[in-house]
């Protein structure tokens, strides 16, 4: 469950071929949520009105669970996948996987 390009600073150097030496300082960003494209686990996930946690059914329908505010950040934010063209899932953000990240 990751991202297709190279997000950190070696990704810089592989993806942009810029040599480690010009880079002096860098500054990581994020969104102030977090999103997922297809299965797999996502603790913090939007999935009822009030933002609590729902375990889908089977026979539930994609739209039939999808929160208010997890739809509204796919909207807002153009959360669909580049390649697949699925939307993501969009949940609270994860400052435990942030920490991970640096």
């Amino acid at each position: 469950f990751v991202t297709s390009s190279n997000c950190t600073i070696g990704g810089c150097f592989t993806g942009l071929g810029i040599p480690p030496t010009s880079i002096g300082e860098v500054v990581g960003v994020v969104k102030a949520y977090t999103t997922r494209v297809g299965s797999g686990p996502f603790l913090t996930e939007l999935l009822n009105e009030k933002g609590d946690f729902y375990i889908p059914k089977e026979d539930d329908k994609e739209e039939e669970y999808h929160n208010a505010i997890g739809s509204h950040l796919e909207k807002v934010g153009h959360e669909i996948g580049t390649s697949t063209g699925r939307t993501r899932r969009c949940g609270w953000l994860d400052l435990v996987i942030v920490k991970l990240m640096t």
